[in-house]
C-alpha cells in the first residue's frame, strides 16, 4: 500500500510541476493506475475499477484524465490496435521504459526489462545528429501457456 501512495504522490507532483489541476477525479484514477502496475488495464477496466470510489465519474473523464496524464509524461498509452489501448503509471520517469511482449493468443502482456538498444541509439545519434529520450518496443507472438495450448489443439482465454 506504501508503493501506491508513493506513486500517486508522485504523480500528484508531477501534475502540480506541469500545471495540471488536481482533482479527486484525476486522484482516483491515479489509485487505481498505482493499484494496477504492470497490469497495463484499459480506460473501462480504468473507469470500472474508479467508480468504486468515485460513484459519480463518467467514461469521458476517465479519458480525458488519461490524455491529460499521457501529455505530460505521467502515463503511457500502449496502442494494440483493434484490440484497444492499454495504460500504465510511469514508474521511471525521465528513464527507459521497458518494452512489452504482447501474446496474439490470449491478449497477454508481459513486461521486458532489459534495454538492448543503448548501442543503437547511440550509432544512430552519431550518424544522424538526431538525440534520442526515448524508444518503444512491443513484440508480438504467443506467450508459452498459447503455444503449450496449441500444442494440445486447445485455445488459450486468461
Amino acid at each position: 500500500m506504501g508503493d501506491v501512495k508513493r506513486e500517486v504522490a508522485r504523480a500528484i507532483n508531477l501534475m502540480s510541476d506541469n500545471d495540471l489541476r488536481v482533482t479527486p477525479e484525476r486522484e482516483a484514477v491515479l489509485e487505481v493506475l498505482a493499484e494496477n502496475i504492470g497490469a497495463h488495464p484499459s480506460a473501462e477496466d480504468i473507469y470500472l475499477a474508479t467508480m468504486e470510489r468515485h460513484p459519480g465519474i463518467g467514461l469521458a473523464t476517465v479519458y480525458r484524465t488519461l490524455d491529460a496524464l499521457e501529455r505530460v509524461g505521467i502515463v503511457s498509452k500502449l496502442e494494440l490496435g483493434a484490440s484497444g489501448s492499454r495504460y500504465e503509471l510511469n514508474t521511471d520517469v525521465g528513464g527507459h521504459f521497458h518494452h512489452h511482449l504482447i501474446c496474439i493468443g490470449c491478449g497477454r502482456i508481459t513486461e521486458f526489462n532489459q534495454d538492448l538498444l543503448e548501442h543503437l541509439e547511440k550509432e544512430i545519434e552519431d550518424s544522424t545528429g538526431f538525440q534520442i529520450t526515448d524508444h518503444s518496443l512491443r513484440f508480438y507472438g504467443y506467450c508459452a501457456k498459447c503455444r503449450e495450448a496449441a500444442k494440445g489443439g486447445e485455445t488459450s482465454r486468461s
